[in-house]
């Protein structure tokens, strides 16, 4: 069942002479529960596209379906429902909230949506998240690395339809990185969330089902890593058969 559907996206910028295609007629669709990698160089509209997915930014033209609903159509008030109830968003500066401590940080899209507060699933996300013995710190007596994971839980806590994670380790050590995306690996699995990561970093990419290459706001490739693997074995397996 797909999940996401963009279809034609458009976005420009500027006018005439000085016009920029950031996001070039681009059309994919997201199947639930796949975790997606975005690629492309600084300047590519992987970011932008990302972001029009997650309504904080619109499309010149285009559609953008998230679990049946063209978010294109809907105004401030309702993007902004769509934004807190259907979108996880991980930035790579963390974005937590200083005066709140690790555990207010995570819960806070449940508090701002006025739900009721799953102690089971806040223990169990803590515990994954290895936060467990920080649970009542404030993001400044956070490493970069826990200040993303705290990020990650916030992102995961209303269980949403898609996590959307632009550069999450573009701020942290290789280790710290590496560790990020193998939580973000954890909550694809454990949890079944949809997600969708942007990076430029191929090594990164990697670590996700399918890859989809940017390149001038256009998509030149989408290689999905289990059928890659599929038609390596069917090869194989000619090559058994002739021998």
């Amino acid at each position: 069942m797909s999940i996401l559907e963009v279809k034609n996206l458009v976005k420009t910028y500027g006018k005439g002479d000085n016009l920029v295609k950031a996001v070039d007629d681009v059309s994919f669709t997201v199947e639930e529960g796949e975790f997606v990698a975005i690629i492309g160089a600084s300047g590519s509209g992987k970011s932008t596209l990302l972001h029009i997915i997650g309504g904080v930014d619109n499309s010149t033209s285009g559609e953008v379906i998230v679990d049946g609903e063209n978010i294109t159509k809907l105004n401030a008030d309702k993007l902004a429902i769509y934004r807190r109830e259907k979108v996880g968003i991980i930035y790579q500066f963390y974005n937590l909230i200083p005066v709140l401590t690790v555990s207010e940080n995570i819960t806070l899209p449940a508090n701002l949506a006025n739900k009721t507060i799953d102690q089971e699933y806040q223990k169990e996300l803590i515990e994954t998240l290895g936060l467990t013995d920080r649970v009542n710190h404030l993001p400044n007596q956070l490493s970069g690395g826990q200040q993303q994971r705290v990020a990650i839980g916030r992102a995961l806590f209303n269980r949403p339809k898609l996590i959307l994670a632009d550069e999450p380790t573009g701020n942290l050590d290789k280790k710290s990185g590496d560790e990020i995306v193998n939580l973000l690996k954890i909550a694809n699995e454990k949890y079944h969330q949809t997600i969708i990561l942007v990076t430029h970093d191929m090594n990164i990419a990697e670590k996700a089902g399918r890859i989809i290459s940017v390149e001038d706001g256009k998509i030149i490739a989408d290689n999905h890593k289990e059928q890659e693997h599929h038609e390596e074995e069917n090869e194989d397996s000619h090559e058994s058969d002739a021998d």
